[in-house]
């Protein structure tokens, strides 16, 4: 067994996460509870006050990448109030930023994005 960096060093190989198909599965079976096809996904409004209130709680049992304790970590810093923040502290729990020895005590997501300007445009909502 290899990590990332043997693979990538010694292999030549590049890690690519995806979705995990257990993951793939538990939505699958979730939707065949509720008896809803795929495209009902589709239609869950992005800006629902229930599941940022879910966020901001620590009731992340079952929540994709929020059952690790690196971005529970974080969103107990911040308060989620968008899809964008989701994205935002996600992005904050990925290694990159976790090594980079930053301290993010304190700091909202907007005074994040604030941070560097210069990536304004490709780090707004679209």
């Amino acid at each position: 067994m290899c990590d990332k960096k043997d693979a990538e060093g010694a292999f030549n190989l590049l890690k690519i996460d995806c979705l995990g198909l257990t993951q793939l599965s538990v939505f699958e079976d979730c939707l065949e509870l509720a008896g809803k096809k795929y495209d009902y996904l589709l239609k869950i409004p992005m800006d629902d006050e229930e599941a940022f209130k879910v966020l901001n709680e620590g009731r992340w049992a079952g929540v994709f990448q929020f059952n690790g304790i690196a971005l529970q970590s974080i969103t107990k810093q911040f308060k989620v109030d968008s899809f964008n923040d989701i994205v935002c502290v996600t992005a904050l729990a990925r290694p990159g930023p976790l090594a980079s020895g930053g301290r993010m005590n304190g700091l909202s997501v907007a005074m994040v994005l604030a941070l560097s300007p210069t990536h304004t445009p490709s780090s707004s909502p679209t």
